[in-house]
Formats: C-alpha cells, structure tokens, sequence
C-alpha cells in the first residue's frame, strides 16, 4: 500500500522505456498487447486508490522527504483525494480504450505510438494525483508535449506536422497565460 500512489505513473513510464528500448525486435501485437495491459493495470492500481482515499486522503512523499515539524516541505508528493483519484481512474479507462481502439483501426503504427501513448497516460495521472502546483505544471508540461508528438505522429502527412506545430504554439501560449 505504501507504494500504490505511484505504481500507477511508474509503471507506465517503465513500461514505455522498454517497449523504446526493445523498438527493434518488438513486434506489433507484442507492443499492442503490453500498452494495453499496462493502460488496464493502471485503471486498477487508480481504482485501487479511489477505494483507499474514501475516508480520508492518501498522502504519499517521493523519496522520504516529509515536512519537519514546524517546516516546509522540499520534496515531491502525491495528496490522492477521491475527486483525483477518480479523475486518474477515468484517464485509465480512457487510455485503454483508446489502446484497444488503435489495435484493430492504426495499421501502421509503430512502437512509439504506445511509447507515447504510456507517457500521456502517466502525466495525466501523475496531474490528478500531485500534491502542489508546481509538480502539477510539470506533469502538465509532460503530457503537452506527448500530446504534441501523437498530434504529429503521422509523418507521412505534412498536415499533421503543421497541426501539431499550431497545437504546440497555442498550447504553450495558453500555458503562460
């Protein structure tokens, strides 16, 4: 229990890891099957959550670095309540189904797409779950530029490159604002 608020942005990012590292030798269906099983493991370890924060919050310190008496706390945390816990079980769902969708209708995608698809996955999680603002913004940073990359992914298409850029801009620019 001690580490389930953050098995379910771990495990997608290791799990991209591999299949970027395995890229050459991973065939397909092998690719297909583990994204989605991870994106299914994930919905489980964030329903898991959801059940564990109903009567009160899961608070959960990166690396032990927990606030001293009386002090500020430097480290990363993860405050689980049920809003965010359900919000990052919707995430699951959603990924999985989009995994699962793209199984039967993407004939030509490659093991980046589930690469990017797993760290999308893990940023929007890791938003819903995060314990201040600034570790927000920087989840939100990861998946914006994830997004980026699935919004150009089709390199064939000049279009989706120009997409993706104008995405990218006016993403960036309402980020600032």
């Amino acid at each position: 229990m001690d580490l389930l608020p953050a098995l379910p942005v771990a495990l997608p990012l290791l799990v991209a890891a591999a299949l970027v590292g395995l890229a050459p030798v991973c065939p397909r269906p092998v690719a297909d099957a583990a994204a989605v099983v991870t994106a299914a493991l994930v919905t489980v370890a964030c329903l898991a959550l959801l059940a564990a924060c109903l009567d009160r919050p899961v608070v959960y310190w990166f690396g032990g670095w927990t606030p001293r008496d009386g002090g500020i706390a430097l480290g990363v945390a993860f405050a689980v309540d049920p809003v965010g816990a359900a919000l990052a079980t919707l995430a699951g769902v959603l990924a999985t189904a989009a995994l699962t969708f793209s199984w039967r209708i993407f004939e030509a995608v490659g093991t980046l797409y589930h690469a990017l698809m797993l760290v999308f996955l893990a940023a929007i999680v890791g938003f819903c779950l995060s314990g201040d603002l600034f570790n927000m913004f920087v989840f939100y940073e990861l998946f914006s530029v994830a997004a980026y990359a699935l919004a150009g992914y089709q390199t064939t298409d000049p279009g989706s490159v120009r997409g993706a850029l104008n995405f990218a801009i006016t993403n960036s620019v309402g980020a600032i604002l």
